[in-house]
């Protein structure tokens, strides 16, 4: 049976928070371009190792000198070392090509170079060590998906915001979920998510700061939720928040919780 054919078990989905903490890129081509551009806009700090760089790669280093970091060299193990940690490990090399070495017992033995980064990666931070081989799922510790980032909403008066959507076939098929990311996008460009979003995140913070307590959060997810799902897709954006936050409080002391009061702001 081909193994790419067995059924494979669901991703856990994950938004990652990258912001400075570095990621390692073998490549220079345009697939490592694709990981650039992806990358860039969290904040990661990317170093690129390669005897080779695509204009567009060399464009984006000149453009952001404090988060990207070219090597003009081949591929080494040694450049695992360039950080002492790497969040994430990305391999953009052609799969077709050959790297020849000695094994343990010095027996010549022949692996891609995608293989060869792979093995490296694992042997010097261990198993844990997050790793994407491009085009090659067996290689693969986590799939990249087709999100919404830098993805046109198309001409209605919605934009996404701060919200982020991400499709993924688990490797089986990536253009396939690009196309079904495109089509989401179409229909949810004509909601108002970005101001939707800003009442929320707004409201959200003012019920935190009025019932601070780790008693309390329940009480507030609880209330948040059940006034979300009140609003919906549309009636977020034209909330009041003020009012929405009195409400709140007398919710809070219906039942009997304690809430902040103004005099407990002097």
């Amino acid at each position: 049976m081909d193994p790419q054919s067995v059924e494979r078990p669901p991703s856990v989905l994950l938004a990652h928070r990258m912001q400075g903490h570095p990621v390692l890129v073998v490549g220079g081509g345009v697939v490592a371009q694709q990981r650039l551009e992806k990358l860039v806009p969290t904040g990661a700090r990317v170093t690129l190792v390669a005897d080779h760089f695509t204009a567009a790669v060399e464009q984006t280093a000149l453009q952001c000198p404090q988060q990207v970091r070219l090597v003009r060299e081949r591929y080494r193990e040694s450049h695992l070392n360039l950080e002492p940690y790497w969040r994430l490990i990305l391999v953009c090399l052609p799969s077709g090509a050959a790297n020849h070495s000695d094994d343990a017992k010095g027996q010549s033995k022949s692996e891609s170079d995608s293989e060869k980064v792979y093995r490296d990666a694992k042997r010097v931070f261990g198993a844990q060590q997050s790793v994407n081989v491009a085009d090659v799922p067996a290689l693969c510790d986590f799939y990249f998906g087709a999100d919404t980032s830098g993805c046109p909403t198309g001409k209605g008066e919605g934009q996404l915001g701060s919200m982020q959507l991400l499709v993924s076939s688990n490797g089986v098929a990536p253009r396939y979920a690009a196309l079904v990311r495109d089509e989401l996008v179409r229909h949810l460009g004509e909601l108002p998510l970005a101001q939707s979003l800003d009442r929320l995140d707004e409201l959200r913070a003012a019920v935190r700061e009025e019932a601070p307590g780790p008693e309390m959060v329940a009480v507030r997810m609880d209330w948040v939720c059940a006034l979300t799902d009140r609003l919906g897709l549309r009636g977020a954006a034209s909330m009041d928040v003020q009012e929405e936050l009195k409400k709140f409080k007398d919710y809070c002391k219906e039942r009997g919780e304690q809430v902040k009061s103004p005099s407990q702001d002097n």
